[in-house]
């Protein structure tokens, strides 16, 4: 409670200054968030890591990332003891709302490919860090698919079923984007017979959404749920704007629209590499959906996802976990 009073009287007293006026209490639940809750939150973390490298014998620290604190608070303390660590991400690393990418604090990184590890390098880390090893989240996939011909036929079933893709976007203009996109999708589907369209929710979306979802919803549309690598095999095409699950749409040979009402540049190529058809509005919607329909787009679009692939994966070969291992292991000999 001292430490509170002490707080809280700084900052009345001197509070925030901006353009000559007090902006603190604009501030003062956010400050009371920061100092109150979260740096307690962290404290608990760096303790229970110092106390989880003290009484064990820990050879490495492997994380999906080190930019959110948890993860990197483990890194550091791993340092403390002189504990290697290696970064093996579940997607891209991508510089969202140009804010780049915070130093790499751990020893190591697997990344996905050529393009990933050249775009790392642009945000600064350093290339002796990073080790290509392919997408070991893939490997299940292209070892069933290795006898896929990429070969494809007319869509002989009733309906057409596309499937909408929605991510969670971390700005202020978030949630109304989200809405434009389930709008745009909705309105544009409803004007064919025989397509409709699934949507699959991101579980960190704001219920708000999901209401203004529910509003608009008709006989054609529903909401799913269940494993996204399930719901794209059973789709013909994705909607999405730069979400990884594009990925996922490539391996099952589903053709990708990315929807970009806000007109945003590509986080992601994959417009620029030919595998996406960009629709910024309900009719280039429209003229995309009848686009990704014609066995004469779908037969070129195999050969730009082929190409875009093996530069963003690697070798597609299968092997990319046992790469990851070897790589785990290395550092652990260090």
């Amino acid at each position: 409670m001292k430490k509170e009073k002490i707080f809280n009287k700084y900052f009345q007293k001197k509070g925030l200054n901006y353009g000559g006026q007090n902006v603190f209490p604009a501030f003062q639940e956010y400050f009371n968030y920061l100092f109150k809750i979260r740096f307690l939150w962290l404290a608990y973390y760096v303790n229970s890591y110092d106390n989880l490298f003290k009484k064990n014998k820990i050879k490495a620290v492997v994380v999906m990332d080190d930019l959110i604190p948890v993860n990197r608070a483990l890194i550091l303390i791993a340092k403390k003891y002189n504990i290697p660590s290696i970064v093996v991400p579940h997607g891209v690393f991508i510089d969202t709302a140009g804010k780049g990418f915070i130093p790499l604090t751990a020893d190591k990184m697997a990344v996905w490919g050529k393009i990933i590890k050249n775009q790392m390098i642009n945000f600064g880390v350093n290339s002796k860090k990073l080790i290509i090893t392919g997408a070991s989240i893939f490997d299940d996939i292209v070892q069933k698919q290795k006898n896929n011909k990429n070969q494809f036929k007319e869509n002989k079933k009733k309906k057409f079923s596309l499937m909408l893709g929605i991510q969670k976007y971390d700005d202020v203009f978030a949630d109304k984007e989200t809405e434009k996109i389930i709008k745009i999708a909705i309105e544009s589907v409803q004007e064919f017979k025989d397509v409709e369209l699934k949507i699959s929710l991101h579980p960190r979306l704001s219920s708000n959404i999901i209401k203004s979802i529910l509003k608009e919803k008709k006989g054609n549309i529903c909401i799913e749920k269940g494993k996204i690598e399930d719901l794209i095999k059973e789709c013909d095409g994705l909607i999405t704007l730069y979400s990884t699950i594009a990925f996922d749409a490539m391996f099952e040979n589903k053709p990708i629209i990315s929807l970009n009402p806000l007109n945003r540049p590509e986080i992601i190529p994959y417009v620029k590499s030919g595998v996406a058809l960009k629709a910024r509005n309900k009719k280039e919607l429209i003229n995309a959906i009848k686009k990704i329909r014609s066995e004469k787009f779908l037969n070129e679009w195999v050969k730009n996802k082929e190409k875009f692939l093996k530069n963003y994966l690697f070798k597609l070969d299968g092997k990319s976990s046992e790469r990851v291992l070897n790589a785990i292991k290395e550092i652990m000999l260090k």
